[in-house]
């Protein structure tokens, strides 16, 4: 039930959110899930900014019929889950990519804005990979709309075009 209610959720969210701000055609948008906070995330070990297979992802990219980043990762209309929780970098980050979370960590501290970096560069490697023309982030949790600023203004730090990186939804249960 719960994922049928996460679905029907996300349904709503993109009709409300993604044809207002969407410039490129939906089979050339990839949107990226952005998950919500962990009370034990910032001690998780692994690989962060990598494709992850999220359970209920599955679900959702059925229920709108689209392919998840994780079994088709050079689909450009794919619904793309990372978590920016772990302490291995991908392994698309280059040497200049691994400075740069470590001068925000520096500068800013750990939390948000390194989160913000994470699912930025994540963005940045769908786009890359699949040859989408646009992302969208959905969010599932509020607290995340900081993190979606912050990465707004890295994406305009890389030069990336503004409408690329468009739509936003977010949702909190």
């Amino acid at each position: 039930m719960f994922q049928y209610s996460l679905a029907a959720l996300t349904l709503a969210f993109f009709g409300i959110a993604m044809p207002v701000s969407a410039t490129a055609p939906p089979h050339q948008v990839a949107t990226v899930v952005i998950h919500g906070f962990s009370p034990s995330g910032s001690v998780t070990s692994g690989v962060f900014g990598s494709d992850k297979d999220g359970g209920y992802m599955a679900d959702i990219a059925e229920t709108l019929r689209l392919p998840t980043g994780d079994a088709f990762p050079m689909a450009p209309n794919q619904l793309a889950y990372t978590t920016y929780y772990g302490d291995q970098y991908p392994s698309y980050y280059t040497q200049r990519d691994i400075a740069d979370l470590e001068s925000i960590e520096v500068r800013e501290g750990t939390g948000v804005p390194v989160y913000a970096a994470i699912v930025a560069k994540y963005a940045k490697e769908v786009m890359r990979r699949s040859g989408a023309s646009q992302v969208n982030l959905l969010s599932v949790a509020l607290v995340d709309l900081s993190g979606a600023i912050l990465l707004k203004k890295m994406w305009r730090r890389w030069r990336v075009p503004a409408r690329s990186l468009d739509g936003f939804a977010s949702m909190e249960w």
